[in-house]
């Protein structure tokens, strides 16, 4: 059996906090753990609410990382 957190939406995460939790449930899963990893809602999607209510946009996030 496999554990994980289904998709972590890495515009509301810290990288250094979710690769440091993840390693934390990897140990204790045994290397059962699965990381999903996705960047979020599209502007003007229904699901894009949760990123405009903390003042994250995904245009901002992705110029910042590039």
């Amino acid at each position: 059996m496999s554990v994980g957190p289904l998709v972590a939406n890495m515009i509301n995460r810290n990288p250094v906090l979710l690769a440091s939790s993840f390693s934390s449930l990897q140990s204790l899963a045994a290397g059962r753990a699965v990381l999903g990893l996705g960047t979020g809602a599209p502007p003007g999607s229904k699901f894009a609410l949760e990123q405009e209510m903390i003042g994250r946009r995904l245009e901002k996030k992705r110029s910042q990382s590039a």
